[in-house]
């Protein structure tokens, strides 16, 4: 599938970048303003009495950025495993029919992306990459099922009840469906350069969940990027992913019949049921005194319970 991506068509060619980045202080420069007083003083260009030298050898200078923000040159494409597995147990006995279904996948999500926003990404193609979408989850499992309770009208238990004693105590069922993922990758090298190779960390905690120099094994791991320099690493890698937690989820329902026109659904639900937290992904700021570390706060939500009714004709 194609993904637009945005492209500054107003950026110098790659030999410009070369020369800033090996003098610095010559490209960085401020220089007498050429468009002061004469593009509009609404604008900086027209205000401001000096821009920086690098800025002057933009093809079109007086204009700024240009972007085009739907060049349809990414893409994003999706590979999976899906296995289905679906069974009936019992039925009809007095233990009550149990009906589960166990889905399981295992995929990987990837997207082609331009590592910089500069013009000369048209000629120069060994500047695109790939690398996982943020949404990517190689593994997840489901596992949800119906257990019909084995008593009421038409079921083996207590079948011969009073109608508003069966209204009350029969026909009800229990569903549940219990969730499980890998987690999402953690998003990384957001303008700094990672020189450590790996990383994990061999005893991943709260407070170091990946390779965040404070451990004492690799302190110097990240090196910020330097003016006019370009990203190779992909912004985010499968080695490490966000936080993840089993959720259980249950309900109990029934239907009742109450003329031969209306009928009526009873339904009690607990998302959450256990109330088992997920925390949010871990600070990847390296100039924070939180990088690596996980936020408390709860990421998912707490448990849920509600109760509802629906009445049909």
């Amino acid at each position: 599938m194609k993904e637009p991506q945005s492209i500054n068509l107003n950026q110098p060619g790659e030999e410009i970048y070369e020369a800033a980045r090996a003098n610095l202080v010559f490209y960085q420069q401020p220089v007498p303003n050429p468009f002061q007083n004469i593009a509009p003083n609404t604008v900086g260009l027209g205000v401001s009495p000096t821009v920086s030298r690098f800025s002057l050898y933009n093809p079109r200078p007086q204009l700024g950025g240009l972007t085009a923000n739907l060049m349809p040159w990414g893409a994003v494409w999706y590979n999976g495993l899906q296995v289905k597995v679906e069974k009936r147990v019992l039925p009809g006995s007095k233990m009550g029919t149990v009906t589960w279904v166990l889905n399981y996948t295992w995929s990987k999500q990837m997207e082609r992306f331009m590592r910089e926003n500069f013009a000369y990404a048209f000629t120069r193609w060994n500047n695109w990459g790939n690398q996982l979408t943020d949404i990517d989850v190689r593994q997840q499992l489901t596992l949800a099922g119906v257990y019909d309770i084995p008593v009421g009208k038409g079921r083996p238990w207590l079948n011969a009840m009073p109608k508003a004693a069966d209204m009350l105590l029969g026909g009800w069922n229990f569903n549940y469906w219990v969730d499980w993922n890998s987690g999402v990758p953690t998003g990384l090298n957001t303008g700094w350069d990672f020189t450590c190779g790996d990383y994990r960390v061999a005893n991943q905690t709260e407070t170091a969940w990946f390779e965040n120099g404070r451990t004492g094994t690799r302190p110097n791991c990240y090196v910020q990027r330097g003016p006019y320099t370009f990203r190779e690493l992909p912004a985010r890698q499968g080695r490490i992913t966000d936080p993840t937690a089993v959720q259980l989820n249950m309900a109990i329902a029934k239907k009742l019949k109450l003329t031969e026109r209306w009928s009526m659904e009873l339904r009690g639900e607990a998302f959450s049921a256990f109330n088992t937290p997920i925390r949010q992904g871990p600070n990847t700021d390296p100039n924070s005194a939180a990088f690596g570390i996980l936020p408390v706060a709860q990421f998912n939500f707490p448990r849920n319970v509600q109760i509802g009714a629906r009445l049909r004709s």
